[in-house]
């Protein structure tokens, strides 16, 4: 067991964010992807966009949003969904924003 736990709290370094997202495109095959925002963030998604992933199977969610309307430029969704959302071609999961926590568990079922 604690073999599998070193493997998982291994830190790694990149060289740039293009690395970055080499390095973590594989998520992008299937499964619930959850999102954040941010200054980080927003410097990988050209990167993942640039690389044009299979989503087919990838649902995309936010992480971390504040209640906040997309409208309002402080939204990190917003952020995603024009920086990453749109260049995949993945416009419908904006809808994926959720105005409340009830509102979001109905998303995830």
């Amino acid at each position: 067991m604690l073999e599998k736990w070193k493997e998982l709290l291994t830190i790694e370094t990149f060289r740039d964010y293009s690395e970055v997202a080499g390095r973590t495109l594989h998520f992008f095959s299937e499964g619930n992807i959850a999102l954040s925002g941010g200054s980080t963030y927003l410097s990988v998604f050209p990167h993942w966009a640039k690389m044009k992933p299979d989503c087919s199977k990838v649902r995309f969610f936010p992480a971390d949003e504040r209640q906040v309307p997309m409208k309002d430029t402080a939204s990190n969704w917003r952020m995603v969904y024009e920086n990453l959302l749109i260049p995949l071609k993945r416009v419908s999961d904006v809808a994926h924003h959720a105005a409340s926590p009830v509102a979001y568990k109905k998303i995830l079922n």
